[in-house]
């Protein structure tokens, strides 16, 4: 039998251990590199049937009750500014950052990522 779907190291690993705990915006999400589903659940699912897959993975979602997954987009959006909100119609002034990395915070942001 061909394995179809495996646990990612990250999930094996302590990701708290290195960036801390949880955000309060990110209670109730899967992060990214949490691989919430069983190691079996998968198996058995007929890959040359049209929509089995996911259909499986929606039954053992809805089963397991596994949250949906967040990404820097989402948690961006119920902190400060939802990214999927701006568009070439948003109304910009002034500038401003949500985060910059240390290099970021060094050597200056990439000119014109954002023009404002």
């Amino acid at each position: 039998m061909t394995t179809i779907w495996s646990r990612p190291a990250a999930r094996r690993s302590a990701p708290s251990a290195l960036v801390g705990g949880r955000h309060e915006a990110e209670i109730g999400f899967a992060l990214p590199h949490e691989n919430l589903f069983p190691l079996d659940a998968f198996v058995d699912v007929d890959l040359s049937e049209p929509g089995a897959f996911h259909r499986r993975y929606l039954q053992v979602k809805r089963d397991l009750k596994i949250p949906d997954k967040c990404d820097g987009a989402t948690i961006a959006g119920r902190t400060s500014v939802d990214p999927s909100g701006l568009g070439p119609r948003t109304v910009k002034e002034g500038s401003g950052w949500l985060a910059m990395t240390e290099c970021g915070r060094v050597h200056g942001d990439a000119p014109g990522a954002l023009s404002i």
